[in-house]
């Protein structure tokens, strides 16, 4: 029965997506943590991933200083907002840890923030501490790519949708 040998396609994950694509603003993530908060605690069916997972793979030049400050700040923030998940493992045995040591990030840059969690308190992931204030120009600004305009997009429709419900 070719039905029943097709490959499961796991459930489209705005957060998740925006966590994977590396060029990604920070503002976008905030946006889609806002918005869909639940998701930090959601794993990728496939790979066992959390957001803070794909934050911390992401590969970043040590010659890019943008993209060492977007994945420190991201890793903080994805933190900040659930903490546990830099417990949790992925598939491989992996924990967000691991993967940011993996990719080369610094102490400085991430690696302190994902072993000092324990002095921070979990928050609640509703997006109360992130500014609402948020428009179009903060989100498209430099490291724009057509993956972050489609989360973008994505989320706004979702908060608008959530809105007039």
């Amino acid at each position: 029965n070719p039905a029943s040998s097709s490959p499961v396609t796991p459930p489209f994950c705005i957060l998740h997506e925006a966590a994977r694509a590396q060029d990604c603003p920070v503002p976008i993530l905030m946006l889609a943590i806002r918005a869909f908060p639940e998701d930090l605690r959601a794993s990728d069916t496939l790979t066992g991933n959390y957001p803070l997972h794909f934050i911390a793979g992401w590969r970043v030049s040590s010659l890019d200083e943008k993209a060492i400050s977007r994945k420190s700040m991201a890793l903080s923030a994805f933190v900040t907002e659930f903490p546990e998940a830099t417990k949790f493992q992925n598939k491989q045995g992996k924990t967000p840890l691991s993967l940011a040591l993996e990719t080369g990030t610094s102490w400085d840059n991430g690696v302190r923030r994902l072993t000092t969690f324990q002095n921070q308190q979990p928050s609640s992931a509703t997006g109360a501490n992130m500014n609402d204030d948020l428009d179009a120009t903060a989100m498209t600004g430099s490291g724009s790519s057509n993956n972050s305009t489609r989360v973008y997009s994505a989320t706004n429709a979702a908060i608008s949708t959530s809105r007039s419900s």
